[in-house]
């Protein structure tokens, strides 16, 4: 986190950057096997998010995914039973779920080989 913190303070006052930070869910399975210490599919989507989240928010993109904001953002992060969310915007924001093409909310799988 200390070293995070020097790098987004070192990049505030460059023209066209954006420093964009993330957690990945606690106890969850987040990183791959081979190479290890890489975040797996589920972990490369919470990049991606916040990515998206960032690029909107600095008025590079028009849109983005409705997701939950302040608290409640990293409630669903951590959401642990995809079964019990019943808002879109909390299920595209967690860690362990997708939205599926009937518009349920669904586990997202870890992929082949993850860390358990």
């Amino acid at each position: 986190a200390a070293i995070n913190a020097q790098v987004r303070q070192g990049l505030v006052a460059e023209p066209n950057v954006a420093f964009v930070d993330f957690d990945l869910a606690p106890g969850q399975d987040m990183f791959q096997v081979k190479p290890p210490g890489h975040p797996n599919c589920r972990g490369d989507r919470i990049m991606a998010t916040q990515v998206l989240r960032a690029l909107f928010d600095r008025k590079v993109l028009g849109r983005t995914l409705a997701l939950p904001e302040g608290d409640r953002a990293g409630e669903c992060l951590r959401a642990a039973s995809c079964g019990d969310i019943a808002e879109k915007a909390c299920c595209q924001a967690a860690a362990i779920c997708r939205v599926d093409p009937d518009g349920n909310c669904v586990a997202y799988s870890p992929g082949v080989g993850a860390m358990t």
